[in-house]
């Protein structure tokens, strides 16, 4: 797949998210550095259709990471809330992009553990 026909892939599901209701936020979308190290563009050239954005939260002078996944389900698309465990905040909001980029990365491999230990897996 050309660099040309990833991008074009990735801009049709979010649109196909888009018609099916969801308001995704460019300003909450991830950076394409982002992308590259969450995996959703390689995810994108083996044929796995995923989108996410950024849903942190800053509270006083602390930020939580949190993030939005989208992915086909039978229904259409889904969206996946994924957060950092409350107690674990960070100081600067480059540290829970760091943070939520890896939550999506281990979410679309099939790793993401919860605190209980079970593994989260994608939907389909």
């Amino acid at each position: 797949m050309t660099d040309v026909e990833l991008l074009e892939a990735r801009e049709e599901f979010i649109s196909e998210a888009q018609r099916y209701g969801y308001a995704l936020d460019h300003e909450r979308r991830p950076t394409l550095t982002e992308q590259t190290e969450s995996d959703v563009l390689d995810g994108f050239a083996r044929g796995r259709r995923a989108w996410w954005q950024h849903d942190h939260v800053r509270a006083g002078d602390r930020w939580f990471a949190e993030v939005r996944v989208y992915v086909p389900s039978l229904s259409g698309i889904t969206a996946v809330h994924l957060a950092k465990d409350p107690r674990t905040s960070f100081a600067g909001e480059s540290d829970a992009r760091a943070c939520a980029v890896e939550m999506v990365r281990e979410y679309l491999a099939g790793t993401l553990r919860l605190t209980n230990g079970a593994v989260v897996s994608t939907p389909l």
